[in-house]
């Protein structure tokens, strides 16, 4: 047995505690830093080669609503000089201020989102692939990977002016109590009043680099920038293709399967193509995103923002159509109703497109939306015939069934020759930014029905 007499002890112990402790801090140092991901604009893709064009700015006037204005413009736009100018958040919500972090509404701040990369959001679990959710890999997605804690207004405020922890805060929040007086006249946010009660105003609080992933919304989008600066990537509806984005029926859905910063283009191949807008948003500045443009959102400064909706029409409508009873629904035999709904897809989309490009529409919801997901198979085991029928079915034998598919179509068509609206007002399908947003309703369509029709594990092979 070894012995260390106590003189020896006392010169030993002091050296060996201090190469463990410097070697443990190097050691947690390096692995901490491996788990951060820092943004560089240099290093994104997106910025350095895709065609962007720059937003553009109007000035207002601080009496003049514009709400009504930018919704028939069906383009972003920045106005500056409006009711906005007026307001007291403009000095008072200052992010290094200690007006905020002191303010009663915030005194206590729930779900502030936590984690060690800047793009966070949360998914859809209703949606049926969520049954089949392991499969998915959503793990994987690093901006799915945060945690939700309950924080003081203090603490967030100081952890967004020294990020030396490496992680990222985010939070967003109605505008509640007494900052409501802080952004007042805000009338001319929303198209109507029924909107401002339904919808509210949005706060966003967050630190540099934060921001959502690419994604759209369903409604008019007026978005404010109070204190910091952001810069908006936006595309039209009818770069959607492009943008490859998730299934209807996915927990993701409505957002883009792209890596903005740096694409796989062998899983969304047709990225590269996209072409968009750009704009930096400086405070006191109003954005108007129409419904279902697509925007990536990145913070150059910690930043305070407002958002208001105003209701499209195009969610009812919708909403609409997937609450009709189908005649397809009376079928109880479930291959006899997988032979219908087949039926029930090619007739709407022949009727739209053309006989001709109904399996280029359907094979194209393949390449775009399912091909990129981590569990689907190669292009080359689907049959390139994906709507052919099985010869027994047909729409006079389900109509002697008493199942009128005929009639399942033509109310389906309506709903989509209507399906972009002007607050209620139809609008016409032929212009490029509304046939697109059909296309992207159509096929999340189909997709809803497949899903629910078949099951979320057999959706892909359906097809």
């Amino acid at each position: 047995m070894i012995t260390l007499d106590k003189q020896r002890l006392a010169i030993v112990l002091p050296i060996v505690l201090s190469i463990f402790i410097l070697f443990g801090l190097n050691y947690f140092s390096h692995s901490k830093s491996a788990q951060i991901y820092r943004r560089s604009d240099e290093e994104s893709w997106s910025l350095k080669n895709l065609v962007l064009k720059d937003v553009e700015r109007i000035e207002w006037s601080p009496t003049l609503p514009f709400t009504l204005k930018l919704a028939t413009m069906r383009e972003p736009v920045v106005l500056t000089n409006t009711v906005v100018t007026t307001w007291k958040a403009l000095n008072l919500w200052q992010i290094n201020s200690s007006y905020l972090p002191s303010h009663p509404n915030l005194k206590e701040m729930k779900d502030v989102k936590i984690g060690l990369y800047p793009t966070m959001a949360s998914p859809d679990f209703n949606t049926a692939l969520s049954k089949i959710r392991s499969k998915l890999k959503l793990k994987d997605i690093p901006w799915l990977n945060y945690t939700k804690i309950t924080m003081s207004g203090q603490d967030f405020f100081n952890a967004l002016n020294d990020p030396s922890d490496g992680k990222y805060y985010y939070h967003l929040s109605r505008v509640s109590g007494s900052l409501k007086d802080d952004v007042s006249p805000s009338d001319f946010l929303w198209i109507s009043d029924v909107d401002k009660e339904n919808y509210e105003l949005w706060l966003w609080l967050g630190g540099a680099d934060i921001g959502p992933p690419l994604h759209y919304d369903m409604d008019h989008n007026f978005f404010v920038q109070i204190s910091g600066r952001k810069r908006f990537i936006l595309f039209p509806p009818q770069e959607f293709r492009n943008l490859h984005l998730y299934p209807r029926v996915h927990p993701l859905t409505r957002k883009s399967q792209v890596n903005f910063d740096h694409p796989n283009f062998t899983a969304t191949p047709n990225y590269k193509n996209a072409k968009g807008l750009q704009v930096v948003l400086d405070p006191g500045e109003v954005l108007y995103l129409p419904p279902y443009w697509w925007h990536n959102v990145h913070a150059i400064t910690p930043c305070v923002s407002l958002a208001s909706l105003s209701e499209s029409g195009i969610l009812k409508t919708m909403d609409r159509l997937y609450a009709e009873p189908l005649q397809i629904d009376k079928i109880k035999n479930i291959n006899e109703k997988k032979n219908a709904l087949r039926l029930l897809i090619r007739l709407i989309l022949s009727k739209l497109y053309g006989e001709e490009k109904v399996d280029g529409f359907i094979d194209s919801i393949l390449q775009t939306r399912w091909f990129p997901l981590p569990y689907s198979p190669t292009s080359q085991v689907v049959n390139p015939k994906i709507c052919s029928l099985m010869e027994e079915a047909s729409l006079e034998y389900f109509l002697t069934k008493g199942v009128d598919i005929v009639r399942d179509a033509n109310y389906a068509l309506r709903r989509f020759e209507n399906v972009q609206t002007f607050y209620g007002d139809p609008v016409s399908t032929t212009l490029e930014d509304v046939s697109a947003i059909r296309d992207i309703e159509v096929e999340d369509f189909i997709e809803y029905f497949v899903a629910n029709t078949v099951g979320p594990e057999d959706t892909l092979y359906y097809f």
